[in-house]
């Protein structure tokens, strides 16, 4: 059985805000984003004067905070994935934190108690993880390998800035979600989404370490494999929700459900993957591949159909 390690993500909320205001990601309190939106917007101006990807900084960023990190050690790490000049990593990063310390004092003016409110915020998700993970991994461990569901994670609680989302840190085996105090898609229990996470820590593990096809090659390659765990543990969590009628839809019906859930956990996806997905799934249960090849299999079509969009764009 997995066992999640609750923690009050009082250090990661003002950076997880910080990085959805820089995607453009719109948050459910206007007063916090306008409160951040100087210092961001300064933080975005001196990424892009350093000629640092975004893309590459703000995950980096965000998972070496959750890992206990400062700000400063965190920008550090960060600008150096994202390919920031060796010359320039000191003074970027003091730059960097300097702004990232302004969007905490927001925070700290708005939520004096974060740590102790998100406790209290955090008792659903975590009643309901309780009630019901046993059941939806068992579940999910049966459709795949019990190898694949991870022993022991790190789950951190944030304030809820979207009102509904989540991450995760593969190298750290940690998650981090939203603590909001209902489901805000009804016909989808957020305990789902941290369900949804969990495996896709335990899939892109197992997938790390092993499976490889004839040539020694991975299975699925590492920069491709976090969207493809994202993809399949879609379905694959949705079935287990629905095989402990936690959700009203019946299992041959759940390609209906896709879109939303897709939606609901923030997985960007267009009709051509949502239809290589519905596909996979329904080889998925009509051949009973093993895990590995069926994944290598999803890799594949959806990366034809990336290279397809591309060339529509040109």
């Amino acid at each position: 059985m997995t066992r999640l390690r609750w923690t009050p993500g009082d250090r990661l909320s003002p950076i997880h805000a910080a990085r959805c205001y820089s995607m453009g990601l719109r948050g459910v309190d206007e007063s916090i984003m306008q409160s951040i939106a100087g210092p961001v917007s300064n933080l975005s101006n001196r990424l892009a004067g350093s000629d640092v990807d975004p893309a590459f900084f703000w995950p980096r960023l965000v998972s070496a905070v959750a890992g206990g990190d400062s700000d400063l050690e965190a920008c550090r790490a960060a600008l150096h994935a994202a390919g920031c000049s060796v010359l320039s990593i000191d003074a970027a990063s003091s730059a960097l934190a300097s702004q990232l310390a302004d969007v905490r004092l927001v925070y700290q003016e708005r939520y004096p108690k974060l740590a102790d409110q998100l406790v209290l915020r955090g008792r659903p998700i975590r009643e309901y993880w309780d009630g019901y993970s046993a059941g939806l991994l068992k579940r999910i461990g049966k459709l795949t390998h019990p190898s694949f569901l991870p022993k022991s994670i790190n789950a951190i609680l944030l304030s809820p800035y979207r009102g509904g989302d989540g991450g995760l840190d593969a190298s750290g085996s940690r998650v981090w979600i939203e603590a909001v105090l209902t489901n805000p898609f009804p016909e989808i229990p957020e305990v789902l989404r941290l369900v949804w996470l969990v495996a896709q820590l335990g899939l892109m593990e197992a997938m790390s370490t092993g499976s490889e096809d004839s040539h020694g090659d991975p299975l699925v390659p590492p920069l491709r494999l976090p969207r493809v765990a994202a993809m399949a543990m879609l379905p694959l969590t949705l079935e287990a929700a629905s095989y402990l009628e936690m959700i009203p839809t019946p299992a041959d019906q759940l390609p209906l459900l896709f879109a939303k859930a897709a939606n609901a956990w923030r997985i960007a996806v267009d009709d051509l993957s949502l239809d290589a997905l519905e596909n996979w799934w329904r080889q998925f249960q009509d051949l009973q591949t093993p895990p590995p090849v069926a994944l290598k299999a999803l890799d594949r079509m959806l990366h034809a159909d990336t290279i397809s969009n591309s060339g529509l764009r040109r």
